[in-house]
């Protein structure tokens, strides 16, 4: 669910569509620190001097680029394989249900 950032508090939004999936990867791997710093109702904000005391590193423009490539068609197949996974579910769900009203009906 998305916030509305209300004043003080810090929303990062990538401007270079590299940049998201580094941003992404770097928030990721600091999610603990980010946890610790968290405030708001449901801890889901930061103000922007707690986030600018937090140590992220930012490769070159290259490095970004080069994460890109290699972090978008892993991630189109992560959200491929929870597709998947749902229909299985979907499936089973249905066969055990198939199953049960057969066995009601002997």
């Amino acid at each position: 669910m998305p916030t509305t950032p209300n004043r003080g508090v810090l929303a990062v939004r990538p401007s270079d569509r590299t940049d998201r999936w580094w941003l992404l990867h770097e928030l990721r791997s600091r999610s603990e620190d980010l946890s610790k710093i968290a405030q708001g109702r449901q801890a889901r904000e930061i103000s922007r001097r707690a986030f600018s005391q937090l140590d992220l590193s930012w490769p070159d423009h290259a490095v970004r680029r080069r994460f890109q490539e290699v972090a978008e068609p892993l991630h189109g197949r992560a959200r491929l394989a929870l597709e998947e996974n749902r229909l299985l579910n979907e499936l089973l769900e249905r066969v055990l249900r198939d199953v049960s009203s057969i066995g009601t009906r002997l």
